[in-house]
């Protein structure tokens, strides 16, 4: 299993005309309806990024990356045999694993808890929860819900299913901290 992890720094220029040749039509038509600069440039340093990673691990031209889709919408590429990757990105972070197994990965931005822990913890996750300090409450809420977000890639699930519904016990993961983000990975070994 490899991670990777970009720090996206202001003003970068993302489109570049030799780096736009690898990134799909399809990203960047994705890309042009997009409202804030910020978003274009974490969309295209995604896919670009995978491109050149997986073009490095499997030795192939990154120009010859094509990727198709499940029907949930998960991308793989079906003429490379055992690439299996995750991409996620919060903030001026994004995180890519690749492995020769099925993969999830979420990276969350530590803030302020906006959210109702009783929409995302099951019975046993709340009683965990509201024993523990307020700044102990923080992580906590943080690290599960990016088990959960990497599960549901993982599994290659839809969105909408009930976050308190999520059983972690079923999956192999593991959680770091990286800058002030919590990072989780769930994966099938």
């Amino acid at each position: 299993m490899y991670i990777y992890i970009c720090e996206i720094r202001d003003n970068f220029l993302y489109m570049n005309k030799k780096l736009n040749r690898l990134v799909s039509k399809e990203r960047i038509k994705k890309i042009e309806k997009l409202n804030l600069s910020k978003d274009k440039e974490i969309s295209f340093l995604s896919e670009l990024l995978l491109k050149l990673i997986i073009a490095k691990q499997f030795r192939i031209n990154p120009k010859n990356i094509n990727f198709q889709k499940t029907t949930n919408g998960k991308p793989y590429i079906p003429y490379i045999k055992d690439c299996h990757f995750s991409i996620s990105h919060s903030d001026n972070l994004i995180v890519i694993v690749v492995d020769t197994q099925e993969v999830g990965v979420d990276a969350e931005k530590i803030n302020p808890l906006q959210a109702n822990p009783l929409d995302f913890f099951s019975k046993t996750q709340l009683d965990v929860f509201n024993h523990l300090s307020k700044s102990s409450k923080l992580l906590y809420f943080y690290q599960l819900w990016s088990l959960k977000e990497s599960y549901i890639k993982l599994l290659n699930l839809t969105s909408d299913m009930p976050f308190n519904e999520i059983d972690l016990n079923l999956i192999n993961s593991f959680t770091f901290l990286y800058k002030g983000y919590v990072i989780s990975v769930a994966h099938k070994r």
